[in-house]
């Protein structure tokens, strides 16, 4: 995700992380900055499930919590799943 240029909100407000690190279902979650480019971000979170996870996000859009994060980004995020494989 990109913030808006000097906009450190996106991931500076570190009170969102403990609530999402509690939900049921979070193994874990952190933010990643780009060494070159400090606007540039990555949000990494494993899930113990999908559900886990599309249950989380339902949470946060009715809260308004998405909306609010959207607001200090230049684009909307892309979310990829991804799973562990044995290699």
């Amino acid at each position: 995700m990109r913030g808006a240029p000097g906009n450190r909100r996106p991931y500076r407000d570190r009170s969102i992380l403990p609530e999402t690190r509690s939900q049921e279902g979070c193994n874990s979650v952190e933010v990643l900055q780009n060494g070159d480019d400090a606007d540039n971000l990555v949000l990494s979170a494993v899930w113990e499930t999908r559900g886990h996870y599309e249950k989380y996000l339902a949470w946060r859009r009715e809260r308004g919590d998405s909306d609010r994060l959207f607001e200090a980004l230049t684009e909307r995020p892309g979310i990829r799943f991804f799973n562990v494989t044995d290699a």
